[in-house]
């Protein structure tokens, strides 16, 4: 969960529980709790004018007992079961009317609070899309991420395929290496590099398994927990092998991982899914398949294989679209602006 307040960007971040997250927050005040008093108490601490509920609304019975007087923004990044729920409370009133305004990343996801907030039209809600620091993620130096694992020393000059997600069944895993399985077939030469989160992965077994079933274990790195600033590394090791970054993901709110590939210059192969597609623009800024055809994705990822001026294109068109949309310094100005008339604005 997210707080803030109005101009001053005194911002503070209120967790429920630890994570390897935390690291990133290094010049942000945050706490973490599971105590549900703890939330009040550390609203009333810091007298907050705004607080932010992100993908949940746990707890928010905490703002009854202090009399919170401030305002609240319910904000989510996707659409799933525990989203639909949360969206449900707010439409048939079990938030007792706290939450003022909706925060989403996408027009896509706007379209889906629009939905399921039909008893609720009055909530403002404002398309806040990820800003990216391309001061950060740029094409750079490989070592980072190839110095944390010797076995991508040996794949020098090979193209690589990168895919970036929990291996579960929405981020497709198993599409991925049926596409992958596809281009070998043309290009023997090709290896896959994945960064998963494996704490979070349900189906870690079961892909091992599958690799192992396919024989591909020669093929395929699995990065477990790459510290996110050795990201910039790993997309840029994919750009710099000649190869491509994959996306087969089912549905998405607006995927940070596209635009840390754009923004290293990696050329991307994702499904045409609403949020994605805000961000690649196929033939463009990349490439987009339909969900149900593989044949396109392993047409497109092997037409950017074998075109290495194509591929310097579409990644340099990509960085430029990055540049332009995800604006660190003006994506952020223009939510305070809407956070300041947020709070002027009496409901």
């Amino acid at each position: 969960m997210r707080i803030l307040t109005s101009l001053d960007v005194n911002a503070h971040a209120y967790f429920y529980h630890g994570g390897s997250g935390a690291s990133l927050y290094k010049d942000i005040p945050y706490h973490i709790s599971s105590i549900e008093k703890d939330l009040g108490a550390y609203i009333q601490k810091y007298q907050f004018n705004i607080v932010t509920f992100i993908n949940t609304l746990y707890n928010i019975e905490e703002l009854e007992r202090i009399d919170y007087q401030g305002k609240v923004i319910f904000e989510f990044h996707g659409y799933n079961s525990s989203i639909s729920q949360e969206l449900y409370k707010i439409n048939s009133g079990q938030d007792k009317g706290y939450v003022k305004a909706i925060v989403v990343p996408s027009s896509y996801v706007a379209e889906i609070a629009k939905a399921n907030l039909t008893n609720r039209k009055d909530l403002p809600i404002f398309v806040a899309r990820n800003p990216i620091d391309t001061s950060v993620f740029y094409k750079q130096s490989t070592n980072a991420i190839v110095n944390m694992y010797p076995k991508l020393k040996t794949w020098k000059g090979i193209p690589i395929i990168g895919w970036v997600g929990r291996l579960d069944s929405n981020k497709n895993w198993e599409k991925l290496l049926s596409i992958f399985t596809a281009i070998k077939t043309k290009n023997s030469l090709v290896k896959l590099a994945i960064v998963s989160d494996i704490t979070s992965s349900p189906d870690v077994h079961l892909f091992n398994e599958k690799v192992l079933q396919s024989n591909l274990s020669d093929e395929i790195i699995l990065l477990p927990n790459v510290p996110f600033e050795k990201m910039p590394s790993y997309y840029s090791l994919i750009t710099q092998s000649r190869g491509v970054f994959l996306s087969t993901s089912l549905s998405e709110g607006y995927p940070l991982n596209l635009l840390e590939a754009q923004a290293c210059e990696c050329p991307i192969v994702c499904t045409d899914i609403g949020g994605s597609n805000e961000i690649v623009t196929d033939k463009l800024t990349g490439f987009t398949f339909p969900v149900i055809n593989d044949n396109i994705a392993i047409l497109q990822t092997q037409e950017l294989l074998n075109n290495s001026k194509l591929r310097k294109k579409v990644g340099k068109r990509a960085r430029k679209s990055v540049l332009s949309k995800n604006n660190l310094d003006q994506n952020i100005k223009e939510y305070l602006n809407w956070i300041t008339n947020l709070g002027n604005h009496e409901f």
